[in-house]
């Protein structure tokens, strides 16, 4: 994720500003290897410091792991809403009715990974969270795809 997503986003909405772009890149880069690295040697000499499963479907991650996850899921949030608004700024009525859907998914995608990976305490709200993953793999579809069902359904 921090390597393909902000080379995505720099080459969309940071195109007339290749300084920013490449430091966003090179700094999410760095970060990205440098998490690699430690989590592989966590793996490769004892993986239990990652996380324990806490069920068939759920794991509690070492603190390491979820900062990683955490700020990931912020960042991809933050430079999804920043790429949904300059969708929702275009001429182009479908451009800007994808902007809206985007907008609504990477807010979404956001709060499941928050949820699924510091509320894991709570099983109440795995439901909840697993809810949001599938609404925010929906929205990114339709965002990205605007099938034409959805077209004809908002008359787009």
């Amino acid at each position: 994720m921090f390597l393909l997503w902000p080379r995505t986003f720099g080459n969309l909405v940071l195109a007339e500003k290749p300084k920013i772009k490449n430091a966003i890149i090179w700094i999410l880069g760095i970060w990205a290897i440098v998490f690699e690295i430690v989590f592989f040697f966590m793996f490769l000499t004892d993986y239990t410091q990652i996380g324990e499963r806490k069920g068939v479907y759920l794991a509690e991650w070492n603190p390491i792991v979820t900062a990683y996850i955490t700020s990931g899921a912020i960042i991809f949030t933050i430079t999804g809403l920043l790429f949904s608004y300059k969708a929702m700024k275009s001429e182009n009525s479908l451009v800007r009715a994808k902007g809206k859907i985007l907008a609504v998914a990477f807010v979404v995608f956001t709060l499941w990974t928050l949820l699924e990976v510091i509320f894991v305490d709570f099983p109440e709200l795995i439901l909840v969270a697993r809810i949001c993953g599938i609404i925010s793999a929906l929205a990114f579809y339709i965002g990205f795809v605007l099938p034409k069902f959805v077209k004809n359904l908002f008359n787009l």
